[in-house]
């Protein structure tokens, strides 16, 4: 397995990912109705690992933009931002271990 080297740049909505060695270029966007990202062009290889590893960058760019969403991990809540998933696990803990119920959401 060989780590790839990439610059990443973020213009008009879109996220591109190029590295010098080997030259290789691949530009992504997001629709505003889909949580993903998409292929928009790149430079023809048939390397699948810079594939994967142009695709993983890009996607970890987006999820920092907050374009997508980032993976829970089955039975945690999400925590806010500056606030530590441990912190967040350890205060429901404590609040479900005391009986005090969960604050209601004021979001219709």
């Amino acid at each position: 397995m060989c780590d790839y080297f990439f610059d990443i740049e973020v213009h008009q909505g879109a996220i591109t990912v190029s590295s010098s060695d080997p030259k290789f270029c691949a530009t992504y966007y997001t629709h505003s109705d889909k949580a993903h990202l998409c292929l928009r062009h790149r430079t023809y290889t048939e390397d699948r690992e810079l594939l994967a590893q142009a695709f993983q960058a890009a996607v970890s760019e987006a999820r920092e933009l907050r374009w997508i969403a980032r993976r829970k991990k089955p039975g945690c809540e999400e925590a806010a931002p500056g606030f530590p998933q441990r912190c967040l696990r350890w205060w429901s803990a404590s609040r479900k271990a005391s009986g005090t119920p969960p604050a209601k959401s004021t979001h219709q």
